[in-house]
């Protein structure tokens, strides 16, 4: 019976033991399972580090990017590209492009020659325009069709020209004031000779001392007119001008 007993507890002392040996072989599996997960974390940057720097996934990687990138572009750039659509089909804005150079596009190129060509000249001679120039130039503008009755922004969106176009031709304007303004004045001989072969003008006017300068100005205008155009027809036959489309 002691024999027995002893067995007993012997028994019950290993499953006590194996127990505790499977405990701590489960904490130590799960402690592994928990270090590994770790090293498996770090090891994903570092891997994903090493392909990039890889040669054989530079490509890949590279084209991944490019086609990313040429998407990015169409989705957020396709104003540049189609102007519209009709029922799904694209009209691009090189079609566009296409009707109005057959319509005018000779007229447009000789416009932006000779602009650029008023500006070199400009240039050449230390002549500038300040932005004060011309706001003075466009409140004077405005005040006379104002007076008029009529309103400038309406005339200027009638004619499709926005703000800063209309900016522009007026720096225009007066830059050529400043290189030819000394050869379109009106002497006052050439005005009351003028005045006298054409009486009617002004007869009707009650402010004869006002009509008589508004009609001058205009007649400044006139000859600087003329004198421009002789002017560019000069520059333009010394300048030389390349031209690497036929319109």
């Amino acid at each position: 019976m002691a024999t027995a007993k002893t067995t007993t507890k012997e028994s019950k002392t290993i499953k006590k033991s194996t127990t505790r040996s499977k405990s701590t072989s489960t904490k130590e599996a799960s402690a592994q399972v928990h270090v590994t997960k770790n090293q498996k974390k770090r090891m994903t940057v570092s891997d994903l580090r090493n392909k990039v720097m890889d040669p054989k996934n530079r490509k890949s990687l590279i084209l991944s990017l490019g086609i990313i990138g040429l998407a990015l572009v169409i989705y957020f750039a396709k104003g540049l590209l189609i102007a519209a659509t009709v029922n799904g089909q694209p009209i691009s804005r090189l079609a566009i492009i296409r009707d109005l150079e057959a319509q005018s596009g000779k007229m447009t190129l000789e416009s932006i020659i000779t602009r650029s060509l008023v500006f070199q000249e400009a240039d050449k001679k230390k002549i500038t325009v300040t932005d004060k120039d011309i706001d003075a130039e466009i409140a004077k503008i405005q005040k006379q069709f104002t007076s008029q009755g009529q309103n400038l922004d309406q005339l200027l969106a009638a004619q499709g020209l926005s703000k800063e176009k209309f900016k522009e031709e007026v720096r225009i304007q007066l830059l050529v004031t400043k290189l030819l303004g000394d050869q379109a004045k009106v002497t006052d001989k050439e005005f009351n000779d003028f005045l006298a072969n054409n009486k009617d003008l002004i007869t009707s006017e009650e402010d004869q001392e006002k009509a008589k300068a508004s009609l001058k100005s205009q007649m400044e205008q006139q000859k600087l007119a003329q004198k421009y155009q002789e002017w560019i027809a000069n520059i333009k036959k010394s300048a030389k001008v390349n031209y690497f489309v036929d319109y």
